[in-house]
């Protein structure tokens, strides 16, 4: 089966969260989380996204309840002094994409537990 994305076809992973994962720190030592393919292979690509999704929580200690909105919506810092906030509080698709994700959720568990080799 061939599970590369379609030619002209581009990832989902956005500059920003790319740069993000290859930038990444582990114990004071740069790493690079972005696995090899991630523009073009699918498995590599939602491998990217899930490290992606996860930094939005450890990295930048996003609440689970707003991660799905952060990812979506990005984590830059944006507002006038006394008013900073992360830039996907004031995105509604971002909110959008986080009641879908929430919709969601159920299914989605059952995809992490099946990769993760967990069965019922």
């Amino acid at each position: 089966m061939d599970l590369t994305l379609p030619s002209g076809q581009r990832s989902e992973i956005q500059n920003g969260a790319s740069d993000d994962l290859a930038d990444s720190r582990a114990g004071g030592v740069k790493v690079s989380l972005l696995p090899v393919g991630w523009k073009y292979d699918v498995l590599s690509n939602l491998l990217a996204g899930a490290r992606y999704y996860g930094s939005m929580m450890s990295r930048y200690h996003v609440p689970r309840s707003e991660a799905a909105a952060a990812y979506n919506g990005g984590i830059r810092m944006v507002g006038a002094r006394g008013n900073r906030h992360r830039r996907y509080k004031g995105i509604s698709d971002a909110w959008g994409y986080q009641a879908s994700f929430d919709t969601h959720r159920a299914s989605n568990q059952q995809l992490v537990d099946c990769m993760s080799g967990k069965t019922e």
